[in-house]
């Protein structure tokens, strides 16, 4: 089962606009609150008891269809990465249920306390990722850090040829970084990075990887963000 969005366009527009005048809330119910958020939690259930049909509001409508496959890319060597892995992961299966999603940091059997134990060869580990990227229709790959991690930056090119040569995917790469010159930018801090070796006052990304990124989906700052832009690259699909 999969959720589809209304094919009709400007029905859709119709209601996408009742929405927003409703701050996000399901225009067809009473109360505003977490459970009439778009989309709302009656709709939620229905797909997670596996009803088929429409929500009550005709903007979307759990069907029979491919399940969309999700992999989350990044980082989860660190405390802090395995925190963000399980909130993402949470936050996309909870924004469309039924997703396929894979989030490496659940795969106990190699990412595990035994897990970490056990050989994979460097093949073995290409062999596997390669086989997960086959059937994966959404990237979400995590570019933090000093030097975005090589695994993700492999994953991101190979995602990005997949696309290149036709294949109907999608990359959204998350940089929350708040050193971002975009952010922060001030003659001071211009004025000061410029004055001595050493002293750059903004994060700076590998602009080939972020150009990939921006050539095969869209680049944003937080999983908020990227949930919104696969529900419009889904939309912009059909």
């Amino acid at each position: 089962m999969a959720i589809k969005i209304i094919e009709d366009k400007e029905q859709r527009d119709i209601i996408r606009k009742a929405i927003a005048d409703n701050d996000g809330y399901c225009p067809c119910k009473i109360f505003k609150n977490e459970d009439t958020k778009c989309m709302c939690k009656q709709f939620r259930d229905q797909v997670a008891l596996g009803t088929l049909g429409p929500c009550d509001c005709g903007l979307y409508e759990n069907e029979e269809s491919k399940v969309m496959k999700i992999y989350l890319a990044g980082s989860i060597f660190y405390y802090g990465d395995i925190l963000r892995n399980q909130d993402w992961a949470k936050k996309v299966r909870d924004a469309f249920p039924g997703v396929d999603l894979y989030s490496p940091v659940e795969n106990t059997d190699i990412n595990g306390a035994e897990g970490k134990k056990k050989f994979a060869g460097s093949k073995e580990i290409a062999d596997g990722d390669n086989a997960r990227l086959d059937q994966t229709d959404v990237l979400i790959a995590c570019i933090d850090g000093d030097v975005i991690p090589a695994g993700t930056s492999a994953e991101i090119g190979v995602m990005r040829e997949k696309i290149r040569r036709g294949d109907k995917k999608f990359i959204v790469g998350i940089c929350t970084d708040n050193r971002q010159m975009y952010l922060t930018h001030s003659e001071a801090k211009d004025a000061g990075g410029a004055s001595a070796l050493g002293e750059q006052q903004y994060s700076y990304q590998n602009l080939y990887v972020t150009g990939l990124i921006k050539q095969s989906g869209v680049l944003v700052s937080n999983i908020d963000d990227a949930i919104a832009a696969i529900r419009k690259w889904l939309e912009d699909s059909r």
